[in-house]
């Protein structure tokens, strides 16, 4: 009996050893999967807006000016190791097919020669920035986005491309600047305490109807950092809108209206030279 117990004894401490063996060598549960980190806030955020949400054309429109401006928000302190703070300002109007051709002498006459064809040239198109573009953002940035040194059309011309082709882009470049639609400002933003900007363009007396884009691009030591859009509608109104609309929807009564007119200013004009003369 006595030593069956011993046996019951030592058969319970192999036992315990075992399972606390067992429990030793038992892989730990794999851990939970800790949760995705939430989106951390942009360290520079740009705010922009403009001085008219909306351009109307009157009979007496004589231009007007459109003032871009902004601030940039941050979650942090900029140290010099950041590096300068860009903006760029691109206004963009809407586009239609431009024919520009080179004048050439034959038999001591001047005719129209070689062409080349823009199938989607602005009607407006302003650039404004900081600095030079080329010094703001590399060319892929700028063409990334969208933001080109008065570039925005691409020649094409049923006849084939002409075979100096940035001729004719210079030719069309200098036509629609001497009209004061085109034009481009290095140093026209105004930047102060790295926080604000501001930046005026003009609007000529010749500007067309339609949507007017807005694009505002921040960046930093090189690094293009975000962007702003604007929409800025340009409409007629009045006189000028009632004859826009007649042309667009009734086209033969508009023509046959615009030759009357044109007959009855010939005749009076003609009358108060006749009476003059008397």
């Amino acid at each position: 009996m006595a030593q069956g117990r011993k046996m019951n004894r030592a058969a319970k401490l192999a036992l315990g050893a075992a399972a606390s063996l067992a429990a030793l060598w038992t892989p730990a549960a794999p851990a939970q999967e800790a949760a995705p980190a939430p989106r951390q806030r942009l360290e520079e955020r740009l705010i922009s807006a403009l001085s008219d949400e909306e351009i109307t054309i009157q009979t007496l429109y004589a231009g007007s000016e459109l003032l871009v401006f902004g601030a940039v928000e941050r979650n942090r302190f900029i140290t010099e190791r950041d590096g300068e703070l860009d903006i760029a300002i691109r206004i963009r109007g809407p586009t239609e097919p431009l024919v520009v051709w080179r004048k050439e002498r034959r038999f001591g006459l001047w005719v129209n020669g070689a062409r080349a064809r823009f199938p989607d040239a602005p009607r407006y198109y302003a650039v404004a920035s900081t600095r030079p573009l080329s010094e703001m953002l590399s060319a892929a940035q700028r063409m990334g986005v969208q933001l080109t040194d008065l570039e925005p059309v691409k020649l094409i011309d049923a006849r084939g491309e002409p075979e100096d082709p940035q001729s004719f882009q210079r030719a069309a470049m200098r036509r629609m600047e001497r009209q004061g639609v085109y034009h481009v400002a290095p140093e026209g933003v105004s930047l102060r305490g790295e926080t604000l900007f501001s930046a005026r363009f003009a609007l000529p007396p010749n500007i067309v109807s339609g949507e007017y884009d807005v694009h505002i691009v921040m960046a930093r030591n090189g690094r293009y950092l975000e962007a702003s859009r604007h929409l800025m509608p340009v409409r007629l109104s009045g006189f000028e809108q009632a004859l826009a609309r007649a042309a667009r929807e009734r086209p033969l009564l508009y023509g046959i209206g615009c030759v009357l007119a044109a007959i009855a200013m010939g005749w009076t004009a003609s009358e108060i030279f006749r009476r003059v003369r008397r």
